[in-house]
């Protein structure tokens, strides 16, 4: 549905740091799907842990809310908007995620405060099961700001 560089238009995070491949189901304005390939080669994993490779937590977060910020960008006021981390919630990990896994990441929409500021639901799974839930909030900030 949509590729790493229709996703570059949209996000402004870019490599390393841009933690999703692919958009695969969108149903505008308040939910999505997508996911992330995660790569052995990834320089991440060799401090943590160079014996056995696990990637940390704030990235499979990091990667959650990329989703939806993507999903955010998309809506009318927020083109061209900056969006930043507020507040994570209620967020757990069920297990690990390893290099060579892909990461199947969904966000739904469940609050809009009408002042830049949006909540969440984000999951993060992988073929061996469920990897993170949680809610995100997000704050949407002109570029200037």
């Amino acid at each position: 549905m949509m590729e790493k560089e229709e996703i570059k238009k949209i996000l402004p995070h870019r490599e390393p740091l841009l933690l999703v491949d692919r958009v695969t189901e969108l149903q505008l304005p308040d939910r999505i799907e997508a996911e992330v390939d995660i790569q052995k080669d990834w320089q991440i994993f060799q401090g943590h842990f160079p014996e056995q490779p696990i990637l940390p937590g704030i990235y499979i977060m990091e990667s959650m809310a990329q989703t939806a910020d993507i999903l955010l960008l998309l809506s009318e006021q927020n083109r061209g908007k900056l969006p930043l981390f507020f507040q994570v919630s209620q967020m757990r990990f069920y297990h690990p995620v390893y290099p060579g896994a892909r990461l199947y990441l969904s966000a739904q929409l469940i609050s809009d405060a009408g002042n830049g500021m949006y909540d969440c639901r984000v999951t993060a799974k992988t073929d061996a099961g469920r990897a993170a839930v949680g809610v995100i909030t997000l704050a949407m900030k002109a570029k200037s700001e």
